[in-house]
């Protein structure tokens, strides 16, 4: 295995391990953990370490909880940790904010991404998908829109609690999923969301856990 480098604070080590493609993953010392020589995992961390496996996938959205730990997620519905749920564990969950070109959609934004959720209005034909957005911006009770491809935009509330909508993808008929823009900007409070965890650090700050996600490419 190549030689370890090692990087101040786990939220270091995770954004340097993020940016280099032959990091497989990093301990709680903030050693990196070099993948291009034998297999890593052979490799033990010191007793008491922690470590933390690097996934492959591209972050799409963040989970801060009331415990101070940020999961990175992926492939949301079809991954395998987590549950589509009402949870008060978890204090924030973020969609990324920096436009990601192979997914096409607008920061705090999914393509093809439906959540069940309770119709609170309907704005039919809408023009834009900034049109769709700005409607739920000035909606007091809507936390997230739906806008289908033939323009119709369905304001919502109460993500996971109805069933209204669907908690799956659906490209044939949503253009896009977004969270309400506000104080926290793309982000919703109390629920859990099922996909795959990249990896998981601790972190006091939210902002830092949503940054951490904006920048994950690898």
């Amino acid at each position: 295995m190549g030689a370890d480098r090692v990087i101040g604070g786990l939220l270091a080590a995770a954004e340097a391990c993020s940016e280099n493609s032959q990091c497989a993953g990093f301990n709680s010392h903030g050693q990196l953990k070099d993948a291009s020589g034998p297999p890593y995992l052979s490799v033990v961390s010191p007793p008491g370490f922690c470590f933390f496996e690097k996934a492959a996938g591209n972050c799409e959205y963040s989970i801060f909880s009331l415990f101070n730990e940020c999961f990175l997620k992926s492939s949301p519905f079809k991954g395998s940790n987590g549950q589509n749920r009402l949870s008060n564990y978890f204090a924030q969950v973020c969609l990324k904010r920096s436009n990601t070109v192979t997914r096409s959609a607008d920061p705090g934004c999914m393509v093809g991404v439906d959540i069940r959720g309770y119709d609170k209005a309907v704005v039919y034909a809408t023009r834009s998908r900034e049109e769709c957005r700005l409607a739920c911006d000035n909606d007091p009770g809507c936390q997230f829109s739906v806008r289908q491809l033939d323009g119709d935009c369905y304001l919502k509330s109460e993500p996971f609690s109805s069933t209204y909508g669907n908690n799956n993808h659906n490209s044939s008929e949503v253009d896009q999923l977004c969270l309400k823009r506000g104080t926290d900007r793309g982000c919703l409070s109390g629920i859990d969301w099922r996909g795959d965890t990249l990896y998981t650090f601790n972190t006091t700050s939210t902002e830092a856990c949503r940054t951490e996600c904006d920048g994950n490419t690898k």
